[in-house]
């Protein structure tokens, strides 16, 4: 299932992730799981290192805001 979430990505190396803006992630974002989600025809994967607000959950109406760490290289988007 895929839930809209506002995007922030950090590689390893920064500590201040770069605002992506608004996406489709799946599957429901939560603190260490695995996401991906498509930017410009590239499936970016990675892991959630942080959820804003803290007590965010998959039933709220919230868009949570999300700061994932990249897993490594991008790949095609199929």
């Amino acid at each position: 299932m895929a839930r809209r979430a506002f995007v922030f990505l950090h590689n390893s190396s920064s500590e201040n992730g770069k605002y992506v803006g608004p996406r489709l992630v799946t599957p429901l974002p939560l603190i260490g799981a695995k996401v991906v989600y498509v930017e410009h025809g590239t499936r970016i994967t990675g892991r959630v290192r942080s959820i804003q607000p803290a007590n965010w959950n998959s039933h709220s109406e919230l868009t949570p805001m999300i700061h994932i760490l990249e897993d490594g290289p991008a790949l095609p988007a199929k």
